[in-house]
């Protein structure tokens, strides 16, 4: 027995799909956040002294990679 799928609606009426569009730009928008979160967290980062940085453990050296590590390694 042989399936045979039936085309979409959209094939049919020659019409594209907005699905791979929407997720693009779905994808942009959660890059473009990301990115907002990362600037904002090494700002806040940024601002606080070396003491209170070594109270949470870390260096100036240690903000790029930390703030990287908690906006995207999720």
């Amino acid at each position: 027995m042989t399936l045979t799928l039936a085309p979409s609606t959209a094939a049919q009426t020659g019409a594209l799909d907005p699905r791979p569009a929407l997720e693009r730009l779905g994808a942009g928008f959660r890059r473009a956040v990301r990115t907002m979160q990362y600037a904002r967290m090494r700002e806040a980062l940024s601002q606080l002294s070396d003491a209170q940085l070594a109270e949470i453990g870390l260096t100036r050296s240690d903000i790029s990679s930390r703030a990287h590590a908690c906006i995207y390694d999720q």
